[in-house]
Order: C-alpha cells, then structure tokens, then sequence
C-alpha cells in the first residue's frame, strides 16, 4: 500500500536503562529522523515498569523512511544504544482503523486529510 507508513517498534529494556533509552533514542529522532524527507510525526512511550519502550514514526512512504534508516548518521547513533534494548520488534502498519473524542487533539495515528 503505497502512501505514508507508519513504524511501530516495541523495545524491551532493562529498568534502570530506560531512562538512558529514551534521552537516545530522542536524541536520535531531533538529529537524524525528523529532519529527513518524508518524516509526518514520532512519538516515543515509556512503560510506567520501565520495562518498555515503544517507538511510533511516522513518514510519508516507506521508502523515506528506509532512506531515513540507511543514512550512516543513524547507524552510528544506533550503536549508541543498541546495547540497552534487550529485544526490538519493529513492523510497518497502515492504519486500520482510528477514533478520537469529538473535541479531543489530533493524535499521531491520525491519518493524514
């Protein structure tokens, strides 16, 4: 399904480097995904055990998202982290379906008008 995509990634992480995760990971999405073409939206979730964290981005199309991913920049900030996540479950998802309060905010899932 061409049009924009969103990554969905569940990382398991030891409490006391979920913290660390986050400050990372967010550094990487200021310096290397939400400058990128393509990039709509990322929003990073912490479990209240801090055994979780969940990345969703979203972009335009899949492929701006890989050319995101593939830049070196990106490798090297990965490494940074990839130590604290002790398991990765990214996937691609269209949104199936979606529902907000009549007068709540957008949220990231919304899809695009």
């Amino acid at each position: 399904m061409a049009g924009p995509v969103l990554q969905i990634n569940h990382l398991k992480v030891a409490p006391e480097d979920q913290d660390a995760l986050v400050r990372l990971m967010t550094e990487q999405l200021d310096a290397n995904i939400a400058t990128r073409p393509g990039f709509l939206s990322a929003t990073l979730h912490r479990s209240r055990d801090g055994r979780h964290v969940v990345n969703v981005v979203r972009f335009a199309s899949a492929e701006q998202l890989d050319a995101a991913h593939a830049r070196p920049e990106f490798a090297a900030k990965l490494r940074e982290y990839r130590p604290l996540i002790l398991e990765a479950g990214p996937a691609l998802y269209d949104v199936a379906a979606h529902r907000r309060a009549p007068d709540g905010p957008p949220t990231t899932a919304e899809p695009a008008p």
